[in-house]
């Protein structure tokens, strides 16, 4: 097959697309006709990310030289893209050795052509060109290309986005996508989008941006671009969205994509290694229109599913894939089945109300099919049968019982029986799933039918904090966020208690150390450090709160020297994004409280908001009670003065202080809230780290027992207490040699390296 070849052709050093000079880009700003033509456009969101950027990897560039395999593709199919998210780009070795072994061109030839590279630095647009002509040998080469619709889009690369004085800009952003969709709107009735990248499903959404720490699109922020962009798509929808990423056939997934299009593509476990196979796509797409015959999104949709088919279930081919699982649906279902979904939503929410029915159901669904723990994916197929099968039996059971508990429970799990076999029916027993490669028969997904949905899982890491704070962001059933909520916070009772946290500074590296004890690990996350300043008046002004990420089971930090002031008076900062150097304060503005976002450009403070002149500014600072108050004496009223080329540069300036006068608090919390605070005053580590510990003699007679002189710790003047500010262990101290004292600080110094005396046990005379 032609993926086969091209990733043979693939091993060499890849990197862009043809050369055009500056005069030959565009604007990339498609006017949207007044009465579209009949014609395609084909777009791809193409984030890069770590599939295109590994060396031996490439995704995305293979993916590209599919696209221009394509032949006789004529003047009224575009296909249209737009590469960022990715910290290499291999494009330019790869459509050379393309040229060179599929097209047969000399080197001479090629140079001639000139190919450059996408650019990682940047987010860009191009279309593909297939009809350029090169003559060689008296012959003539018909040869595909990209052709660069705008300079760049913006900074992708944060180190050339402060370098150029540039915004950065994320493939992760819901405004990227609005933006690329707005402005590649075109004259043609039949518009696709593609989404590709990895995909996370319900949860982890969709485009992981490499320069933007992974972040993602997520089904919200989808959901938002494309409704702010609907205006300017011919008819107000897609005729077919597809997602060229693992995990995206949910059923959320679908819910939210039928607002946007009427078809769509997804897979519903993770993507084999090559993703989509292109070339059948476009080339069956420009044979229909070239033959005028008609054609939809349905046809794009069944015409992938096929090809996803061939290529991974071709046991000839290196990338077989057993449980290669890819679907097709027709989103005119979806909103019937949301309300459907809704109805069995509610009827459990009514079996949870009896707390033995309750687990009994619970037991039943978890024998379904877990499509991804992580994820918290579950094939929705097995999950209706299974869970049809148990409220079914319990009916029947408990029919004739007159108790009326059990009685309440045979109704509610005989409505549960209706409203399941109801969805079940509209989901797989009709047209709303058109197509889909579902494995081979060994496939450990063959029983399930390509769709799955969001159900919490027992032993997932992320399910609390989703199912509490976002699912029911999505609108698709009040009923459902209401009971995985429920069901999350009884999953995992390990989930329920505090974190287990210490923290330690070490004095050789200047750091402290948060960790987790392992036994918790997997259901904590790190929340951040706080970092507070003893005012005069005695109490914890709260200068900064910084998000902390988790490195195996412990993360490292150097307590700072210097806070932020305005006009004179501390500020409460909290990093917005610490790898683009972006922050925000809170600021009373006219009256009004508002975050108000800065950047630090050559240590002047950038305000990101845009204020007018004789706007009143009035900081916030916070302290450690959690009260928040307002600084009036920081009252500032912006100048025309204050404006720098356009930008507004306010009177924020950096004080230096020494370290001891800070507070540290370092904070874990389980995906249930719960909060753990390992609060340190630098100055208290200072002071015992200072401290002189001494014993009475240096030297002691063997006794033939252990030998444990009292130890005494003094800081300046202060005598410290064992028990309550240290304690105290032995190594070594029963026979003749060296014996060890630790002496480890507790309470308020428990964070503070460990001290050691050593003594001598020697022969009796």
């Amino acid at each position: 097959m032609l993926k086969q070849t091209l990733k043979r052709v693939l091993s060499f050093c890849l990197v862009a697309c043809m050369a055009f000079t500056s005069s030959e880009l565009t604007n990339c700003s498609y006017a949207r006709a007044a009465t579209p033509i009949d014609g395609w456009n084909f777009e791809i969101y193409m984030c890069g990310s770590t599939l295109e950027s590994p060396s031996d990897l490439r995704a995305a560039t293979v993916d590209l030289l599919e696209l221009m395999s394509a032949k006789n593709v004529p003047d009224n199919v575009q296909v249209t893209l737009q590469t960022g998210g990715s910290k290499a780009w291999y494009f330019d070795e790869g459509i050379k050795s393309y040229y060179k072994d599929v097209l047969h061109m000399t080197d001479e030839t090629i140079k001639k052509i000139n190919p450059q590279n996408i650019s990682s630095d940047y987010i860009q647009r191009y279309k593909i060109k297939y009809d350029n002509v090169i003559t060689q040998d008296g012959k003539t080469i018909t040869y595909p290309s990209l052709v660069q619709l705008s300079a760049d889009e913006g900074a992708n690369n944060p180190d050339v986005a402060k370098k150029e004085g540039r915004n950065v800009v994320s493939m992760a952003d819901a405004s990227t996508l609005e933006d690329f969709v707005k402005d590649t709107a075109n004259q043609y009735q039949h518009n696709v989008l593609v989404f590709w990248d990895h995909g996370g499903g319900t949860e982890g959404g969709v485009c992981n941006d490499e320069w933007a720490d992974m972040d993602s699109l997520s089904l919200k922020e989808i959901d938002t671009a494309l409704t702010a962009a609907s205006d300017v798509i011919p008819n107000g929808k897609y005729d077919m969205i597809g997602y060229d990423a693992c995990l995206m056939g949910s059923f959320e997934t679908l819910a939210m994509t039928a607002r946007h299009a009427d078809y769509a593509i997804a897979a519903m476990t993770v993507e084999g290694d090559n993703g989509w196979n292109y070339t059948p796509v476009i080339d069956e797409l420009a044979k229909a229109v070239n033959e005028h015959r008609d054609y939809s999104g349905k046809d794009i949709a069944t015409t992938e599913v096929q090809a996803y088919r061939n290529y991974y279930l071709d046991k000839k081919n290196k990338d077989y894939d057993v449980n290669a699982t890819i679907g097709a649906f027709d989103l005119s279902y979806m909103p019937r089945c949301v309300n459907e979904f809704d109805e069995l939503a509610k009827a459990m929410m009514h079996i949870c109300a009896d707390s033995n029915l309750k687990a009994a159901f619970e037991k039943a669904a978890y024998t379904a099919k877990e499509i991804d723990q992580n994820m918290d994916l579950m094939g929705m197929y097995s999950f209706l049968n299974q869970t049809i099968k148990f409220t079914d039996n319990y009916a029947k059971a408990n029919g004739k019982s007159k108790k009326s508990t059990v009685k309440m429970n045979v109704a509610n799990c005989r409505d549960y029986v209706k409203a399941a076999q109801t969805l079940k029916a509209d989901l797989f027993e009709k047209d709303f799933l058109l197509a889909m490669c579902n494995g081979d028969t060994n496939s450990e997904y063959h029983g399930e039918k390509a769709l799955s949905f969001f159900y919490p899982q027992k032993d997932s890491r992320n399910h609390g904090a989703f199912s509490k704070n976002s699912y029911n962001e999505l609108g698709i059933s009040d009923y459902y966020a209401a009971y995985i909520y429920n069901i999350a916070h009884n999953v995992e009772t390990k989930q329920a208690t505090i974190p287990k946290s210490s923290v330690h500074y070490n004095n050789k590296t200047g750091k402290y150390t948060l960790t987790i004890s392992s036994n918790n690990e997997d259901y904590m996350s790190f929340t951040g450090e706080k970092v507070y300043l003893k005012a005069n008046d005695g109490k914890h002004i709260a200068l900064s709160e910084n998000r902390v990420n988790l490195n195996g089971s412990s993360f490292s930090a150097a307590p700072i020297t210097k806070y932020l002031t305005f006009n004179g008076s501390p500020i409460y900062t909290s990093a917005y994004d610490t790898y683009y150097g972006d922050y925000y304060t809170y600021m009373n503005v006219n009256g009004k409280e508002q975050k108000v976002f800065f950047i630090i450009e050559q240590g002047e403070v950038i305000l990101e908001n845009s204020f007018e002149p004789g706007t009143v500014l009035i900081p916030y600072y916070v302290y450690s009670n959690g009260k928040k108050t307002l600084n009036k004496k920081a009252t500032y009223k912006v100048t025309q003065k204050d404006f720098k080329n356009e930008e507004l540069i306010l009177p924020f300036e950096w004080k230096k202080e020494s370290a001891n006068n800070f507070i540290y608090d370092f904070c874990a919390e389980s995906y249930y809230g719960n909060i753990s605070h390992n609060k340190v005053a630098h100055s208290d580590i200072v002071q015992f780290a200072k401290a002189k510990t001494t014993i009475p003699k240096k030297s002691y007679n063997l006794t033939g027992y252990k030998i444990t002189p009292a130890v005494k710790v003094k800081a300046g003047k202060t005598t410290l207490k064992k028990g309550k500010d240290y304690i105290v262990s032995y190594t070594n101290n029963l026979g003749i040699g060296t014996a060890t004292i630790t002496i480890k600080g507790i309470g308020r110094y428990a964070a503070a390296p460990e001290k050691k005396l050593t003594f001598k046990i020697i022969a009796k005379k």
